[in-house]
């Protein structure tokens, strides 16, 4: 019987065919779900992420805050210490310039010299809150006034109407003092309270 090879090409055709058109069918079946799939992962992680980044931005978010009510309360308490030092250092000078002014004496000088060991006092405690500069201001003046106020103290009380010499160069000495450090000391003061509320002198 002859072999009939138009027919098994015909049959193998066929055969190729479709095994050619089942790999296809089966790759884009399996494409498909890759596609499907790796759309499920993409959601997955992108979800995940936005959830991580929520996170993360109410962490910081937190932080930020702590830091601010930290740092707010912090300038708070520095401004409410510049205002009670500007106080004081305005009384400590009434005091002490009415006081050698008067010439000194033994009497007056118990009132004076104590808003200057208060005044010296508040300042070492407080000056954490302060620049150095202002500090460094802060004790010359405190040195030079308490000089001044000693020296009034015991040559004060020996003078009768009449000033000598000595006690007005005292007195001038005294006066200068007051009127070069204190209005120095006190712009210092004003620029550093007006920093923390944030006005800044033209």
């Amino acid at each position: 019987m002859p072999i009939d090879w138009q027919e098994i090409i015909k049959t193998l055709g066929g055969y190729t065919l479709f095994l050619g058109a089942a790999a296809w069918l089966i790759k884009q079946l399996v494409s498909n779900r890759f596609v499907r799939d790796a759309e499920k992962f993409k959601i997955t992680v992108q979800t995940n992420a936005d959830t991580e980044i929520e996170r993360l931005k109410n962490s910081l978010q937190m932080a930020a805050l702590e830091h601010q009510v930290r740092f707010s309360k912090l300038h708070e308490r520095r401004a409410e210490i510049i205002a009670e030092l500007y106080t004081r250092l305005v009384d400590a000078q009434e005091v002490s310039e009415n006081y050698v002014s008067q010439g000194g004496g033994t009497q007056l000088y118990p009132a004076a010299s104590r808003k200057l060991i208060e005044f010296g006092a508040f300042v070492m405690r407080h000056r954490i809150y302060l620049p150095e500069r202002i500090c460094t201001s802060l004790n010359t003046f405190l040195e030079r006034v308490r000089k001044l106020v000693n020296i009034a103290r015991f040559r004060g009380g020996d003078i009768p109407s009449e000033i000598s010499v000595e006690n007005l160069e005292t007195l001038l000495k005294a006066i200068e003092t007051f009127e070069r450090e204190i209005p120095a000391l006190r712009k210092a003061l004003e620029d550093e309270f007006r920093k923390i509320l944030g006005v800044e002198r033209p």
